[in-house]
């Protein structure tokens, strides 16, 4: 923040009261993978039920090119910006209200899920199973 924002306490509260941000890939426009960017967006608020995992690891599957590319530009169709990555693994930082599955520090891998309007990976909601969950073994 630069010194004529510290100074005023309207700015302050904004940033204050601001989510913290996180890192996605994104694009806004369908086309080759120079179209991507890494970009600093709002890290998603979970709602009661939900539990908020720190990604450490992502992947780019098949679905994601096809999408970016625009090959399914007919359901996916032209509300940009969209992301990629659809499988992740990470560590649950945050439980909300509702969940007793997971406790804070679980290490998990999900699946986000495809949104016809967002293409994939939009960080709101994900099926979500603990690493030493022994049915995955």
């Amino acid at each position: 923040m630069d010194s004529a924002s510290e100074s005023d306490p309207h700015s302050r509260a904004a940033a204050s009261s601001e989510r913290p941000l996180m890192r996605a890939v994104e694009y806004d426009r369908y086309g080759p993978p120079g179209v991507l960017q890494v970009r600093h967006v709002k890290r998603p608020q979970p709602k009661p039920g939900d539990v908020l995992v720190q990604v450490d690891a992502s992947s780019v599957n098949p679905i994601d090119t096809v999408v970016r590319a625009g090959e399914l530009r007919l359901i996916t169709g032209k509300l940009f910006p969209k992301r990629i990555g659809i499988d992740f693994a990470g560590q649950v930082v945050a439980i909300e209200p509702g969940t007793s599955e997971f406790e804070v520090g679980d290490r998990v891998w999900g699946v986000m899920p495809l949104s016809v309007e967002r293409g994939v990976g939009q960080g709101s909601a994900a099926i979500c199973h603990r690493l030493d969950d022994p049915s995955f073994s």
